[in-house]
């Protein structure tokens, strides 16, 4: 999950005299962050409204860590199940991430071949952090974020020389974040105990580029490649309700996320046959190394590294007798994924830009 540049989120408002106080104030805006921050603070500003709540930034950029790298890690191009624990000073995190992109290799007369891909990827985060209040005292947080993630996108494959290829793509998609933040005193402290909900449905527009080397040695396919994607994101709705300790009322209001980001991949892929066929279809073998790095400023990590290994089936022509189309090769294998502060063992389908 990491890339942008500069900071985002703010929160604005004011509702009832004790939503006004110090001590009710600062959680708030973490709040407000979170749904915005939710909306990930990619690259650019992403403004968080909420009634009732002023600014906090150190506050803030917790959550823009955490629903940043969680963003990442979900939107990956190829399939993958598992957990990634992060660790630092003052913050645990426990990130689950699920992603299933399917391609559609389409043959048509005006554009040539082109390429279908509907991505989907689900993950949620488990954060627990301790924050020191001056003047306050100590509050425990812990935060629960979920992310469900659909995009469709849609590439054009250009042979630039023999065996390179360039394929430029355009997607839209949406995004669903929801989730909770609780906050708890420690021992005396003078903060009180409140709870956060939110949720935010956001528009989700992308342009990559993708280069890929095709090289064949022997039996062996090595394919080295990169990609770039710049994503925008865009405020369809949101909400958000802080319930503070009694007998205040609950301060509720609109939450929203406008943000942008730059994330640049790399990786090194190799495949070839295992000797053996199943059926009609022949077993093969594949390896790949694949870095992420975000241009942006926020994110729990701004690089990672995975490394993975699989085993599977060529589908070929028992995909085109069952689909109607090639589907490529099924893969079943494991990665050890890495970065700054966490790692991470998944299962993964194989690697595909």
């Amino acid at each position: 999950m990491a890339p942008g540049q500069g900071r985002a989120g703010r929160a604005t408002g004011g509702s009832g005299p004790r939503a006004r106080a110090k001590a009710r104030a600062w959680p708030a805006a973490r709040r407000w962050a979170a749904a915005a921050l939710l909306g990930l603070g990619l690259a650019s500003p992403a403004a968080a409204q909420v009634s009732g709540v002023s600014d906090n930034t150190r506050l803030r950029t917790l959550n823009e860590d955490v629903a940043y790298s969680l963003f990442l890690l979900t939107n990956g191009g190829f399939t993958s199940a598992g957990t990634i624990d992060y660790r630092d000073d003052t913050l645990a995190a426990k990130i689950n991430v699920y992603t299933l992109p399917l391609r559609l290799p389409l043959q048509t007369g005006l554009l040539g071949p082109i390429e279908l891909r509907l991505t989907t990827g689900y993950g949620e985060a488990k954060t627990t952090s301790q924050q020191v209040l001056p003047g306050l005292g100590g509050v425990t947080e812990r935060e629960y974020v979920s992310l469900l993630n659909f995009r469709l996108d849609l590439g054009r494959p250009i042979t630039l020389l023999p065996d390179l290829v360039a394929t430029p793509m355009v997607g839209l998609g949406t995004q669903h974040w929801s989730g909770k933040l609780d906050r708890n005193p420690l021992g005396g402290s003078a903060v009180p105990a409140d709870r956060t909900t939110f949720w935010t449905d956001a528009l989700l527009a992308e342009l990559a580029m993708i280069v890929e080397y095709r090289y064949r040695w022997g039996a062996v396919n090595i394919r080295p490649g990169a990609s770039a994607s710049f994503i925008n994101l865009s405020t369809l709705d949101g909400r958000a309700t802080i319930t503070p300790t009694a007998p205040d009322p609950p301060a509720r209001g609109k939450a929203t996320v406008d943000a942008d980001s730059t994330i640049l991949r790399a990786a090194l892929r190799a495949d070839g046959p295992l000797g053996y066929r199943l059926g009609e279809a022949e077993l093969r073998w594949q390896s790949f190394v694949v870095g992420n790095y975000s241009t942006s400023a926020i994110g729990l990590f701004p690089w990672s590294i995975e490394l993975g290994v699989a085993a599977g089936v060529e589908l070929g022509a028992v995909g085109r007798r069952l689909v109607g189309f090639d589907p490529g090769a099924l893969y079943l294998g494991v990665s050890y994924i890495t970065g700054a502060n966490f790692s991470g063992v998944r299962a993964n389908f194989g690697f595909r830009f």
